[in-house]
Formats: C-alpha cells, sequence, structure tokens
C-alpha cells in the first residue's frame, strides 16, 4: 500500500473517521488547506492502483517546521542532541496521525510512522532537523510512540522527540543514498521559474 502526499481530487477525505473528532476534523477540513498554504504537509496511506477516484484512506499523518529557541529546550535535552548555544533548534512536528476506524488494529499506524520516520530523515538530510516531536492525542498515543524510541521531552510533557541521529542509525539506506547522490542538481533559473 502506497502512503502518498494528500490529493484534493485521489484521496477521499469527507469519509474518513478514526474515533478522534479533532484528528478527524483536521484531515477532512484543514489539511488540504494548510498544504495548499505551505503549512504543512500531510500524507495518506491507501489501496494499491488500480483503485476508484478518490479513493478510500486508511491512515494519515501530518509533517509541520518546527524550532525551538535556545531558551526554550531543557539544557540537558540541547546538550544531548548536540544543539546547546546554537540559537535555533530545528525540529520537525509530526503534527497528527490517524488511522481509519476500519483499519486500526491492522499494522496500519505502524506503516504510517515508520513512513514518516523515514521521511524525515530525508528532509532532516536536506535542509536540517535534530528530532522528530510529537504531541500525542492521549496515553494509549503516547505508549505507541514510546515503542518506536520516542522519549519524553522535560518540561514540555506530554511532547515526545525522537532525534534524527537515532533515526539516522537505524535507516542506512536513506542517509548513504543522500551522501552519495550527486552534489550537483541541475535547477533551470530565470524570471519565469519565479513569476506570481
Amino acid at each position: 500500500m502506497p502512503v502518498e502526499a494528500l490529493d484534493a481530487v485521489q484521496h477521499n477525505r469527507s469519509d474518513f473517521r478514526c474515533g478522534n473528532e479533532r484528528v478527524d476534523r483536521y484531515f477532512q477540513r484543514l489539511a488540504r488547506q494548510a498544504a495548499d498554504r505551505f503549512a504543512a504537509q500531510t500524507y495518506v496511506l491507501v489501496p494499491a492502483p488500480p483503485r476508484p477516484t478518490p479513493c478510500e484512506v486508511f491512515g494519515y499523518y501530518t509533517f509541520v517546521q518546527h524550532a525551538y529557541r535556545d531558551s526554550e529546550m531543557d539544557p540537558t535535552t540541547a546538550r544531548a542532541l548536540h544543539v546547546k548555544n546554537l540559537g535555533t533548534i530545528p525540529t520537525i512536528l509530526l503534527g497528527q496521525l490517524g488511522v481509519s476506524s476500519a483499519h486500526q488494529g491492522k499494522g496500519v499506524g505502524s506503516a504510517l510512522l515508520r513512513d514518516a520516520l523515514r521521511r524525515a530523515l530525508h528532509v532532516a538530510l536536506s535542509i536540517g532537523a535534530v528530532a522528530v516531536i510529537t504531541d500525542p492525542i492521549d496515553d494509549a498515543a503516547a505508549a505507541f510512540y514510546r515503542k518506536y524510541g520516542f522519549r519524553p521531552l522535560p518540561k514540555q510533557e506530554p511532547r515526545l522527540l525522537i532525534p534524527t541521529s537515532q533515526l539516522a542509525r537505524y535507516n542506512h539506506d536513506i542517509v548513504s543514498a543522500f551522501k552519495n547522490r550527486s552534489s550537483a542538481i541541475e535547477i533551470p533559473y530565470g524570471p519565469q521559474n519565479f513569476s506570481a
């Protein structure tokens, strides 16, 4: 089953129900708007093609860029992340994660989180981010994230964090592919590429 960036035409948002009204409402009403405004990006787990249009969404997650000021992060955590005295500490916020009620207990949440963490590592290698953070909606969600290596962020609970360095240790293929790619990326420049 592929994980794809949310598409307003291809993916059925209106029928999605996960059992949490806030998570449902975000996906149904706000996810596309946030993506259109470059404020957040939502990814969906959907059936493999061929499939109807719009297709059922088994689950989704959303990424948002996030940054801490030095003063906001616990000094012990900042030292552990090797970011003490940087001024600004870049992170990636896993803002939402929901699994359709019809597909809960079938590994969809795990598949989504694995995809999210691998995608986050790729983003971190491209633009820099020392950790992925998330705010679990309840104790069960917190336990789920902890199973994958997230730990509490001191003085900001229930927020959880997983260091990017930890993701890199378990995803050598992404790190190697990133380091071995050509450093020269051809980008066509000119006024036509940036006009409104």
